[in-house]
């Protein structure tokens, strides 16, 4: 299986930040960035970049560059996953706001991407610093 994964930066105050969210009251789905599967056949780029505005609600998205790609294997499902991550830029300037997916509630924030190893879903966070 394979994942796109959207690594969406904005300055603020000379500081580096990246979107994530968490679902409220699911402690186990810990706070991520936003990811889509990839179907086989899909281009990996077209897919980032209507992922990174389906899942953020923003439409001021700019698509810096691919960063690269990783392996992931879920003891859970037991499952390898094949990762690929991008590097987008915003100029938002809401610190959080609320989305649904489906019947679940998203809460998006900022988090400054020197201590977001720390808070985002530690394989989310691989390629986090190539996009200082």
């Amino acid at each position: 299986e394979e994942k796109v994964l959207c690594y969406i930066i904005r300055d603020v105050e000379e500081e580096k930040q990246v979107l994530a969210y968490y679902v409220p009251g699911d402690r186990k789905a810990g706070v991520q960035v936003p990811n889509t599967d990839l179907n086989e056949g899909e281009d990996g780029k077209e897919v980032a970049i209507a992922c990174a505005a389906a899942s953020s609600g923003l439409n001021n998205l700019e698509m810096v560059r691919p960063l690269g790609n990783t392996y992931f294997y879920n003891l859970d499902d037991d499952i390898s996953y094949k990762r690929f991550f991008f590097h987008f830029t915003s100029n938002e300037t809401q610190d959080e706001w609320e989305m649904m997916d489906g019947d679940v509630k998203l809460v998006f924030h900022w988090v400054p991407v020197m201590k977001a190893t720390k808070k985002i879903y530690w394989d989310q966070a691989k390629f986090l610093k190539r996009t200082l």
